[in-house]
């Protein structure tokens, strides 16, 4: 694992300790901890190998509906309500299903997005995501930004690189981000901030 993973992974693991710790208690302990598994485990997964396992992402999918299920048969009172989980759900996996049609991401981040939907319900997931987006596409600017330094001393970037930002040329999986480790982090920021 090259040190940005590691770095990249370590600093998600403290985000974590820090909501467990500072802000957890503003949703249902145990809710935010299968939901920090969960993304977690995705996150370290894609920065790893760029692939979220389908056991993984379907499990984190069948996980949530089962914990909905759970909350909703013992009436717990949670912060988020089934009809709400429900409807992030199907929210958020259509948006990232749009852009996996797109090939802007991957399956197993569809499959994820459907299950933060889910645990977290709509506005939370939907902010989080947003947030993990937002995230990366700083990253990718400032990552373009210094490649096009290192590669000529200027702002200027090479014909290879302005070919890469034109949205009708799709890039191959290689290229693609790992958006899972965004995730984490648009969830972390969001249990800490709900």
């Amino acid at each position: 694992m090259s040190s940005l993973k590691h770095i990249t992974f370590v600093l998600v693991a403290l985000l974590m300790a820090a909501i467990l710790v500072y802000g957890a208690h503003r949703l249902q302990d145990l809710t935010a901890f299968l939901l920090l598994s969960v993304v977690m485990s995705a996150a370290y997964f894609d920065l790893t190998t760029r692939r979220i396992p389908n056991w993984l992402t379907y499990g984190a999918v069948s996980l949530a509906l089962a914990w909905q299920a759970v909350v909703w048969a013992m009436a717990w009172s949670t912060a988020v309500s089934w009809q709400d989980s429900l409807l992030g759900g199907m929210l958020c996996g259509s948006m990232m299903f749009g852009l996996w049609k797109m090939k802007a991401i991957g399956g197993g981040d569809v499959k994820l997005a459907l299950s933060l939907g889910l645990f977290m319900g709509l506005v939370p997931a939907v902010t989080g995501i947003l947030m993990a987006h937002l995230a990366a596409a700083g990253f990718v600017i400032a990552w373009l930004v210094a490649r096009g330094f290192a590669a000529s001393g200027t702002l200027v970037m090479s014909n290879e690189w302005m070919s890469r930002l034109q949205l009708n040329q799709p890039l191959g999986a290689s290229t693609r981000l790992p958006m899972a480790g965004f995730y984490a982090a648009g969830v972390c920021l969001v249990m800490w901030t709900y």
